[in-house]
């Protein structure tokens, strides 16, 4: 029987950061189903399974978030807390991935609930490092992968 294909929802606002972490994910040979997100209330509506959203069999029940921060109302903060807020939604791994490097942002998020917190990279190499990186997570479950990329903040 073939393993259950798990489900990476992208959320952020930039259409290229989108753009170039899906050609990574490529370039990774990712197995995972890659779900893009460009802002936090459709991101929301998808987690809750809400409106357009409600056909799990066209859009899975995510895995893995990953999330960036500053994007308009309703921010990364907003959603790391309405996720963690829901029971239902808890297992669901969140790696926080962002330009920010502002300890207060690093700080807030983990005292939030996100599991992992990954500086968006420059190099395109770093990223496709990311998604493989994420790939092996998902089919280890062992967090210590991400928290071995440079790009990993605590």
């Amino acid at each position: 029987m073939p393993a259950i294909q798990k489900t990476v929802l992208h959320i952020d606002d930039s259409a290229d950061d989108l753009f170039l972490f899906k050609k990574a994910c490529s370039q990774a040979a990712a197995s995972f189903h890659l779900q893009l997100m460009s802002g936090g209330k459709d991101a929301l509506s998808y987690l809750q399974g809400a409106g357009q959203y409600s056909d799990r069999s066209k859009f899975p029940r995510a895995d893995f978030i990953l999330l960036d921060l500053k994007m308009p109302v309703p921010d990364g903060f907003s959603v790391l807390r309405s996720v963690r807020e829901r029971s239902e939604l808890n297992p669901i791994t969140i790696c926080i991935f962002t330009s920010s490097f502002q300890y207060e942002d690093i700080q807030e998020t983990y005292a939030n609930g996100a599991d992992c917190f990954l500086t968006k990279p420059a190099a395109f190499e770093s990223l496709v490092a990311i998604a493989g990186a994420i790939d092996e997570f998902l089919n280890s479950a062992r967090l210590d992968v991400l928290k071995e990329l440079p790009e990993f903040r605590q």
